[in-house]
């Protein structure tokens, strides 16, 4: 397979030729708009999983404890308080507004998940592109020298 030259300055070592395949991956690894792409579909999974649990009954729970002791020398007299509650929470009628804000997340994924093919693809063909050049200038530059 044709490789690139390129000059890789780490110290002292010497050029390096990386092929085609290489250049992909770094550049689809180091590539911001991509790793951000990823984050946003991260993110948007989240929401998905929260519109979901609105739909389901929740429970909270809390409780209190409170001990004085109006005698500071003995446990004679301790009072005591105490305190618990708990409750639970159905959503009987939304509207609809429950299911639609889940369709709309999931949506809003698919969404995601398409930017983020469009700029791997953008990515890939913006390499392959300057490879190509690289190769043709390379060429060109052998020719001009016989």
């Amino acid at each position: 397979m044709k490789s690139l030259f390129l000059l890789v300055f780490l110290g002292f070592s010497p050029a390096r030729a990386l092929t085609l395949d290489e250049c992909v991956q770094i550049s689809l690894k180091h590539n911001f708009d991509i790793r951000e792409a990823k984050e946003a579909i991260r993110q948007r999974h989240g929401s998905v999983v929260d519109a979901r649990a609105r739909r389901f009954p929740s429970l909270s729970a809390g409780g209190n404890i409170t001990s004085s002791d109006p005698n500071p020398g003995g446990n004679v007299g301790a009072l005591e308080r105490w305190s618990a509650s708990a409750s639970l929470r159905q959503p009987l009628y939304a509207g609809g507004g429950d299911s639609a804000r889940h369709k709309r997340e999931k949506l809003l994924v698919e969404s995601e998940l398409e930017r983020f093919r469009a700029l791997t693809n953008d990515v890939l063909f913006q390499v392959r592109s300057a490879f190509y050049r690289v190769l043709l200038a390379k060429q060109e530059v052998d020719l001009q020298s016989l």
